[in-house]
């Protein structure tokens, strides 16, 4: 996949690249300073985007660079623009939780069948809250809503597979696992970020299931 993503940006700059050349030589007049020339800056890095794991993100991003572009063309006016840029937020907002498990399954089936009945809820709304946990862990849920949530678990006792599930909402998540484990990630970015800087262990005899949404916040994993 980054690849095929180098291989897109690399287009791009051939193609403007082309573009000024011919230009310099009087071979051809093509103006790519048009009205709202500016939203390729929008448009182009969310469509390279389509093709990574934030899908839903980056469509909106493209749909609003599109949309800007639009007015700036006069096909559509910036007041109606406004309008729309909320609705259709929460649309692919909802799009993306309801369908996510069909782009992503493997790890949400996984934390699903291990079950999140006798895991462990840290919450933060509105407020900071750090748990460092020594004792036996078995999972749990993690939520940051306009707050700031970090949980410790190097000291904690795990079993060979242990269910995360961790909701960043305007908030932020750090969750610090012990060494020796491995962690398999499933996220969800909508203007947010899920940074995971876990190297994978083959001799690892234990696995952390980790299903991460962000909207407009910031989880890492560390």
């Amino acid at each position: 996949m980054k690849k095929f993503r180098s291989v897109l940006w690399g287009l791009c700059f051939l193609i403007v690249g082309f573009i000024l050349i011919l230009n310099a030589l009087d071979l051809t007049k093509i103006n790519i300073f048009f009205d709202g020339w500016w939203t390729l800056f929008i448009i182009v890095p969310c469509f390279v985007g389509l093709f990574t794991e934030d899908f839903f993100g980056n469509f909106l991003g493209f749909l609003i660079g599109l949309g800007l572009m639009g007015g700036c063309q006069g096909w559509i006016s910036f007041g109606l623009i406004a309008k729309l840029i909320f609705p259709f937020t929460l649309v692919v907002i909802g799009l993306s939780i309801l369908f996510h498990e069909t782009f992503h399954n493997k790890v949400s089936q996984r934390i699903k069948k291990l079950n999140l009945v006798d895991g462990k809820s840290v919450v933060a709304i509105f407020s900071g809250n750090d748990v460092v946990v020594e004792e036996e862990y078995k999972g749990g849920d993690i939520e940051a809503i306009f707050g700031s949530v970090e949980l410790d678990l190097r000291d904690a006792k795990l079993d060979a597979e242990t269910p995360i599930k961790i909701c960043s909402i305007f908030g932020g998540v750090t969750l610090i696992v012990p060494k020796n484990v491995n962690v398999d990630v499933k996220s969800i970015p909508i203007f947010g970020g899920v940074d995971c800087t876990v190297r994978k262990d083959n001799n690892a005899k234990k696995t952390i299931y980790i299903e991460a949404v962000a909207i407009f916040g910031g989880v890492d994993i560390k």
